[in-house]
């Protein structure tokens, strides 16, 4: 028995009672198949729009609170093919861009909301590598104490030890 037909026998005049011994099944039934369908609905909704986008079942059921399984199940029930990589060209050009910038992995979380190991997985696939050379670090280096940075602040910037940071200073 499918909502939209205990809603059509409600609207009919019956109660719920009624619809119940009608379809011999529980009232507790009819009352389930009138709330959680609702809300079934909303995360098929969330999971198409997420699934559009290009994320993996795992990377769903973790942006909507849900199992893998029960998102499986759910692309299954809405017949869209399980998918278990990302589409082809996710973010890719984006994070490509990003790098070409200077910018760094964590700082690539931030902008795109993108996990670390998806980003560093993109850069090995364009064979760039995850991590800038030192150079460029001591630049990035210049320009922070410039600005009045401590040594402490731009080594979490930057992403390395606070001796690393001394060791800059010195080659500077």
């Amino acid at each position: 028995m499918e909502k939209s037909e205990i809603i059509k026998l409600i609207d009919e005049g019956m109660s719920q009672s009624e619809i119940a011994k009608r379809l011999e099944i529980s009232r507790q039934a009819i009352y389930n198949r009138l709330t959680y369908t609702s809300v079934r609905d909303k995360k098929d909704s969330k999971i198409i729009n997420l699934y559009e986008a290009g994320l993996t079942p795992q990377q769903i059921a973790t942006a909507i609170d849900y199992s893998c399984s029960g998102v499986k199940s759910a692309l299954i029930r809405l017949n869209l093919p399980v998918r278990l990589k990302f589409k082809q060209n996710y973010r890719t050009e984006e994070i490509k861009e990003l790098w070409k910038k200077g910018l760094t992995i964590n700082e690539m979380v931030e902008e795109t909301g993108v996990n670390q190991s998806y980003i560093s997985k993109v850069l090995i696939r364009l064979k760039l590598p995850r991590h800038k050379p030192v150079n460029f670090k001591i630049a990035k280096y210049v320009v922070l104490k410039s600005k009045g940075h401590t040594d402490a602040e731009i080594a979490i910037q930057l992403g390395v030890h606070r001796q690393t940071i001394r060791n800059y200073a010195k080659e500077k």
